[in-house]
């Protein structure tokens, strides 16, 4: 029997502008982490940042180039602008292969002309999210696979209760992890010892 769990990671993710968008981030598969310009100045300095480490940047952007140096090296790779044409509107990233590693509070900071935007990610409880889409095809396969091991153990259950007798006349009887066998003869009268008389 092979079981396959999915772990699924929700992205909250609220801006300067005051509206909430919920991202659902599945493991192994890419995500989109948004960070919009609303001024009409372009960016100068772009600062895409995960709160909980301190080892560099998911991604970093000044004078008009990125720097993959000051990157970290757990988003070497797999981190890159989602419209790099586009140039200074938009800064959204796309995060590939995400993992539960990737949880956590991410900034955007954008600088430009001394206006400063910021965007924050964050881990999000499954439960609050309200976007139902994928969620009932989730429930359905969690459901079955729970059905699935039910009758998988109790069959294992059943199997190990029972006592099998072999054609041999052998009685094996399985308690616990310790396997007894018994075997059976028939009754053999025992002869007298030497040297004992009989009464």
């Amino acid at each position: 029997v092979t079981l396959i769990l999915f772990a699924v990671a929700n992205i909250h993710i609220h801006n300067n502008i005051g509206t909430d968008t919920y991202v659902t981030a599945i493991c192994g598969q890419d995500v989109v982490l948004r960070c919009q310009n609303t001024t009409a100045s372009p960016v100068t300095l772009v600062e895409w940042q995960k709160s909980t480490i301190s080892c560099g940047y998911l991604y970093f952007f000044q004078d008009l180039r990125s720097y993959d140096n000051y990157q970290c090296d757990m988003f070497k790779g797999r981190v890159k602008l989602l419209e790099p044409s586009v140039g200074n509107t938009n800064w959204s990233v796309i995060l590939r292969n995400v993992s539960v590693a990737d949880t956590g509070l991410y900034t955007c900071e954008l600088t430009a002309r001394n206006t400063t935007t910021v965007s924050e990610l964050t881990t999000a409880p499954f439960s609050h999210s309200p976007q139902p889409r994928g969620r009932p095809g989730i429930i359905a396969a969690l459901i079955l696979l729970l059905t699935v091991i039910a009758v998988l153990c109790g069959v294992v259950w059943i199997r190990a209760n029972q006592k099998h007798k072999t054609p041999e006349g052998e009685m094996l009887c399985k308690q616990q992890d310790v396997q007894i066998q018994y075997l059976s003869f028939p009754a053999v009268p025992v002869p007298p010892s030497p040297g004992k008389s009989r009464d």
